[in-house]
Protein backbone atom coordinates (compact mmCIF):
# COMPACT_ATOMS: atom_id res chain seq x y z
CA UNK A 1 0.00 0.00 0.00
CA UNK A 2 0.91 3.53 -0.62
CA UNK A 3 0.06 7.14 0.49
CA UNK A 4 -4.25 7.30 0.90
CA UNK A 5 -4.31 3.65 1.28
CA UNK A 6 -3.41 3.34 -2.71
CA UNK A 7 -2.33 0.43 -3.76
CA UNK A 8 1.53 0.69 -6.00
CA UNK A 9 -1.19 -0.44 -8.94
CA UNK A 10 -3.37 1.86 -8.31
CA UNK A 11 -0.98 5.00 -7.88
CA UNK A 12 1.17 3.71 -11.32
CA UNK A 13 -2.05 3.60 -13.14
CA UNK A 14 -2.84 7.25 -11.91
CA UNK A 15 0.37 8.08 -12.76
CA UNK A 16 2.09 8.85 -9.16
CA UNK A 17 5.34 8.04 -8.93
CA UNK A 18 5.35 6.22 -5.24
CA UNK A 19 8.58 6.53 -3.44
CA UNK A 20 9.18 2.25 -3.62
CA UNK A 21 8.51 2.64 -7.28
CA UNK A 22 11.11 5.37 -7.28
CA UNK A 23 13.70 3.47 -5.42
CA UNK A 24 12.91 0.19 -7.56
CA UNK A 25 13.56 2.33 -10.70
CA UNK A 26 17.12 3.19 -9.52
CA UNK A 27 17.53 0.03 -7.56
CA UNK A 28 16.79 -1.88 -11.42
CA UNK A 29 18.87 0.70 -13.28
CA UNK A 30 15.78 1.27 -15.51
CA UNK A 31 13.79 4.57 -16.40
CA UNK A 32 10.79 5.32 -13.93
CA UNK A 33 8.05 4.87 -16.58
CA UNK A 34 8.91 1.64 -17.74
CA UNK A 35 8.34 0.54 -13.70
CA UNK A 36 5.42 2.53 -13.46
CA UNK A 37 4.11 0.87 -17.16
CA UNK A 38 4.60 -2.60 -15.68
CA UNK A 39 3.50 -2.35 -12.43
CA UNK A 40 0.13 -0.68 -14.10
CA UNK A 41 -0.20 -3.14 -17.01
CA UNK A 42 0.57 -5.76 -14.50
CA UNK A 43 4.09 -7.79 -16.19
CA UNK A 44 5.98 -6.02 -13.22
CA UNK A 45 5.28 -6.40 -9.40
CA UNK A 46 7.22 -4.68 -6.57
CA UNK A 47 6.67 -6.31 -3.56
CA UNK A 48 7.10 -3.44 -0.71
CA UNK A 49 5.20 -2.95 2.16
CA UNK A 50 5.57 -0.03 3.79
CA UNK A 51 5.72 -1.82 7.62
CA UNK A 52 9.01 -3.37 6.09
CA UNK A 53 11.35 -0.32 7.63
CA UNK A 54 14.59 -2.05 6.30
CA UNK A 55 13.59 -2.68 2.74
CA UNK A 56 15.41 -1.62 -0.62
CA UNK A 57 12.18 -1.82 -2.98
CA UNK A 58 13.04 -4.75 -6.36
CA UNK A 59 10.90 -5.07 -9.31
CA UNK A 60 10.49 -8.58 -10.34
CA UNK A 61 8.99 -9.61 -14.22
CA UNK A 62 9.47 -8.76 -18.14
CA UNK A 63 12.13 -6.78 -18.94
CA UNK A 64 14.69 -6.62 -15.85
CA UNK A 65 17.39 -9.04 -15.04
CA UNK A 66 16.30 -12.61 -13.41
CA UNK A 67 15.72 -12.43 -9.86
CA UNK A 68 17.01 -14.91 -7.25
CA UNK A 69 15.17 -15.79 -3.94
CA UNK A 70 16.67 -17.42 -1.04
CA UNK A 71 14.70 -19.86 0.94
CA UNK A 72 15.81 -20.21 4.71
CA UNK A 73 13.77 -21.11 8.10
CA UNK A 74 13.65 -23.43 11.38
CA UNK A 75 12.14 -26.57 11.62
CA UNK A 76 10.67 -28.92 14.77
CA UNK A 77 14.19 -30.60 15.07
CA UNK A 78 16.48 -27.59 14.23
CA UNK A 79 15.51 -23.98 14.98
CA UNK A 80 18.17 -21.20 16.56
CA UNK A 81 17.36 -17.76 16.03
CA UNK A 82 21.34 -16.61 15.47
CA UNK A 83 21.77 -19.38 12.71
CA UNK A 84 19.05 -18.20 10.26
CA UNK A 85 19.95 -14.45 10.87
CA UNK A 86 23.24 -15.46 9.54
CA UNK A 87 22.17 -17.76 6.86
CA UNK A 88 20.19 -14.22 5.60
CA UNK A 89 22.90 -12.02 6.05
CA UNK A 90 24.85 -14.34 3.67
CA UNK A 91 22.14 -14.98 1.14
CA UNK A 92 21.39 -10.98 0.65
CA UNK A 93 25.43 -10.12 0.94
CA UNK A 94 25.74 -12.95 -1.90
CA UNK A 95 23.14 -11.18 -4.17
CA UNK A 96 20.15 -12.60 -3.35
CA UNK A 97 17.09 -9.91 -4.89
CA UNK A 98 14.27 -11.58 -1.82
CA UNK A 99 14.19 -13.85 0.74
CA UNK A 100 11.58 -16.47 2.13
CA UNK A 101 11.03 -17.58 5.84
CA UNK A 102 9.70 -21.77 5.37
CA UNK A 103 9.69 -21.96 9.07
CA UNK A 104 7.31 -24.73 10.55
CA UNK A 105 9.30 -24.93 14.05
CA UNK A 106 10.11 -23.12 17.14
CA UNK A 107 9.21 -19.32 17.91
CA UNK A 108 8.02 -18.46 14.19
CA UNK A 109 6.99 -15.24 14.52
CA UNK A 110 9.74 -13.54 17.02
CA UNK A 111 12.18 -15.06 14.77
CA UNK A 112 10.30 -13.59 11.37
CA UNK A 113 10.12 -9.99 13.25
CA UNK A 114 13.72 -10.16 13.76
CA UNK A 115 14.67 -11.25 10.08
CA UNK A 116 12.38 -8.23 8.89
CA UNK A 117 14.14 -6.03 10.93
CA UNK A 118 17.57 -6.81 9.40
CA UNK A 119 16.62 -8.10 5.77
CA UNK A 120 16.83 -5.35 3.28
CA UNK A 121 15.19 -7.07 0.08
CA UNK A 122 11.51 -8.48 -0.40
CA UNK A 123 10.35 -10.86 1.97
CA UNK A 124 8.22 -13.74 1.82
CA UNK A 125 6.07 -16.10 4.15
CA UNK A 126 4.28 -18.93 3.38
CA UNK A 127 1.38 -18.28 6.32
CA UNK A 128 -0.15 -22.03 6.21
CA UNK A 129 2.91 -23.11 7.76
CA UNK A 130 2.87 -20.59 10.75
CA UNK A 131 -1.40 -21.56 10.95
CA UNK A 132 -0.69 -25.30 10.87
CA UNK A 133 1.91 -25.05 13.91
CA UNK A 134 -0.49 -22.67 15.51
CA UNK A 135 -3.28 -24.75 14.83
CA UNK A 136 -1.15 -28.03 16.13
CA UNK A 137 -1.09 -26.49 19.45
CA UNK A 138 -4.26 -25.60 19.45
CA UNK A 139 -6.29 -27.68 18.84
CA UNK A 140 -3.83 -30.93 18.57
CA UNK A 141 -3.79 -31.45 15.01
CA UNK A 142 -3.62 -29.22 11.99
CA UNK A 143 -6.52 -30.60 10.38
CA UNK A 144 -8.87 -29.18 12.98
CA UNK A 145 -7.52 -25.15 12.03
CA UNK A 146 -10.04 -23.10 10.83
CA UNK A 147 -10.79 -20.54 8.07
CA UNK A 148 -10.05 -17.71 10.46
CA UNK A 149 -7.07 -18.88 11.63
CA UNK A 150 -5.57 -19.16 8.47
CA UNK A 151 -6.76 -15.14 7.96
CA UNK A 152 -5.35 -14.22 11.25
CA UNK A 153 -2.09 -15.40 10.29
CA UNK A 154 -1.66 -13.69 6.92
CA UNK A 155 -3.32 -10.60 8.22
CA UNK A 156 -0.75 -10.52 11.04
CA UNK A 157 1.89 -11.54 8.85
CA UNK A 158 0.64 -8.32 6.28
CA UNK A 159 1.02 -5.97 9.18
CA UNK A 160 4.51 -7.16 10.71
CA UNK A 161 5.60 -6.21 7.01
CA UNK A 162 5.87 -9.16 5.31
CA UNK A 163 6.35 -8.30 1.64
CA UNK A 164 4.60 -10.90 -0.22
CA UNK A 165 3.75 -14.42 0.83
CA UNK A 166 2.91 -17.92 -1.09
CA UNK A 167 -0.96 -18.49 -0.44
CA UNK A 168 -1.96 -21.88 -0.16
CA UNK A 169 -5.87 -21.81 -2.37
CA UNK A 170 -7.79 -24.70 -2.02
CA UNK A 171 -9.46 -27.03 -5.14
CA UNK A 172 -12.75 -28.36 -5.54
CA UNK A 173 -13.25 -31.94 -4.31
CA UNK A 174 -13.71 -33.09 -7.90
CA UNK A 175 -9.96 -31.92 -8.24
CA UNK A 176 -8.84 -34.17 -5.51
CA UNK A 177 -10.72 -36.94 -6.86
CA UNK A 178 -8.72 -36.93 -10.14
CA UNK A 179 -5.44 -36.17 -8.27
CA UNK A 180 -6.42 -39.64 -5.67
CA UNK A 181 -7.00 -41.50 -9.25
CA UNK A 182 -4.35 -40.93 -10.67
CA UNK A 183 -1.70 -42.49 -9.18
CA UNK A 184 1.26 -39.92 -9.01
CA UNK A 185 4.29 -41.54 -8.27
CA UNK A 186 5.07 -38.22 -5.78
CA UNK A 187 1.67 -37.48 -4.56
CA UNK A 188 1.78 -34.09 -3.24
CA UNK A 189 5.13 -32.77 -3.54
CA UNK A 190 4.75 -29.03 -1.76
CA UNK A 191 4.01 -29.10 2.02
CA UNK A 192 2.23 -26.51 2.15
CA UNK A 193 -0.34 -28.03 -0.23
CA UNK A 194 -0.14 -31.30 1.32
CA UNK A 195 -1.28 -29.39 4.34
CA UNK A 196 -4.13 -28.07 2.51
CA UNK A 197 -4.92 -30.84 0.89
CA UNK A 198 -5.41 -32.71 4.09
CA UNK A 199 -7.27 -29.70 5.75
CA UNK A 200 -10.46 -29.95 3.21
CA UNK A 201 -10.20 -33.74 3.19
Amino acid sequence: MAKNNKTLVEMAREGHPAPALVKAAAQEKRPLEQIMAGVAGGTLVVPANPAHKSLVPRAIGAGLRVKVNANLGTAHELSGMEEELTKMRVAVEAGADAVMDLSTGGDVESLRLRLLEKCSVPFGTVPIYQAALQAREKYGSIVQMTVEDLFAVIEQQAANGVDFMTVHTGITRESIQILQEQGRVAEVVSRGGSFMLAWML
